[in-house]
């Protein structure tokens, strides 16, 4: 698929979730490794790309960011909307019905045991209980969220937010990890709504800044809940950085993740994701030839850290806008969970197409 060209938008709706599968399967073996370089990222990609017989081929498994994922896109559709107690259900389900270990963390598990053990008459009261109250500010939230956006394509940004939020709370109560899944619910809307070529990156990050500036003031003003201590910077500032960052040509992965961050936190993962997205636009050292996808995937997770959630996010966006002619067939058919997600984005475009 030429760069120039723009995909349509059943493509684009194919590319979001099937984007966001192969980020998270191709991110999942190099997550927390103690030291991860292009250079090795590189050397996975090709064994992925390696002709080889059916018997020989090594499917890539998805982690919990994909069969949570699965589940919103299974209860939006079958409720035409936001169902909570159906999508609680999903989830505990999922997780305690997986004979593969998922790498859930044991905060949103033991929301899974609570729903489970317990008549909960509120879904939303165990992830709130959590953190002495305070809730979890975990990229759990964004690392599903995709599905929000392609739900809500004809939606303004303001109806997307309510349900971003909704889904969210079911596990991650804290304001941080409602705003970072919101953000990256809005970069996915925005990227699917694009129709400019090339794009339009200051647009884009003027419009998510904009975004983030009003609800951190509305939300930091109106609840007395503040970042943690140790976070220096909001999603909004986040977003300034990454302007900056891509001004330069010369920024190092320390400083990257010094300012951006790669780790489970939603603040500390969510804008790395974005900014890998927009760095991709552009030619990377080590990854002539890559089309701008396959640039978004192998650079992200070159970034270290949470690798797997890092690039599900950062696949979903570039996805939403190259749709899935980008993404390549070898890579696709590597992953688990391919033909479910196909279906649940072709049916998630008619849906928005009827309504």
């Amino acid at each position: 698929m030429a760069e120039s060209q723009l995909a349509s938008l059943a493509s684009r709706f194919r590319g979001c979730l099937i984007g966001a599968l192969v980020g998270d399967c191709f991110g999942e073996p190099f997550e927390f490794l103690g030291r991860v370089t292009l250079e090795s990222v590189k050397t996975f990609v090709h064994h992925v790309e390696a002709d080889k017989s059916k018997k020989d081929t090594k499917i890539l498994h998805y982690t919990d960011d994909t069969e949570m994922r699965l589940s919103i896109e299974a209860s939006l559709l079958k409720h035409k909307g936001f169902n909570a107690e159906d999508m609680a259900n999903r989830f505990a389900k999922e997780y305690f019905a997986s004979k593969i270990d998922r790498n859930y963390g044991a905060h949103v598990t033991k929301i899974f045991s609570d729903w489970s053990s317990k008549h909960m008459e509120d879904v939303f009261l165990p992830a709130s209980q959590q953190f002495n109250g305070t809730g979890s500010y975990g990229n759990g939230g964004g690392m599903r969220i995709a599905p929000a956006a392609l739900f809500m394509y004809k939606e303004n940004s303001h109806k997307l937010k309510e349900l971003s939020d909704k889904i969210t709370r079911l596990t991650h109560t804290h304001k941080l990890g409602i705003l970072g899944a919101y953000l990256q619910a809005l970069a996915v809307h925005l990227a699917l709504n694009t129709a400019e070529s090339p794009f339009p990156t200051d647009k884009f990050l003027q419009e998510l800044t904009e975004s983030m500036i009003y609800h951190e003031e509305e939300t930091f003003g109106k609840y007395s809940q503040k970042p943690p201590s140790d976070s220096l910077k909001l999603y909004s500032q986040k977003l300034n950085a990454i302007k900056e960052f891509l001004a330069r040509s010369d920024v190092e992965k320390k400083e990257l993740v010094k300012t951006l961050g790669h780790d489970v936190t939603a603040l500390g993962s969510i804008p790395i994701s974005i900014y890998a997205f927009l760095r991709a636009l552009s030619e990377i050292n080590g990854l002539e030839g890559r089309n701008p996808y396959e640039r978004t995937i192998m650079y992200a997770i070159s970034l270290g850290g949470d690798t797997d959630t890092i690039a599900t996010m950062a696949g979903a966006i570039a996805g939403a806008y190259w749709g899935e002619e980008a993404i390549p067939q070898k890579w696709q058919k590597n992953c688990e969970g391919l033909s479910v997600t196909q279906k649940h984005a072709d049916n998630l475009y008619d849906y928005v197409k009827k309504h």
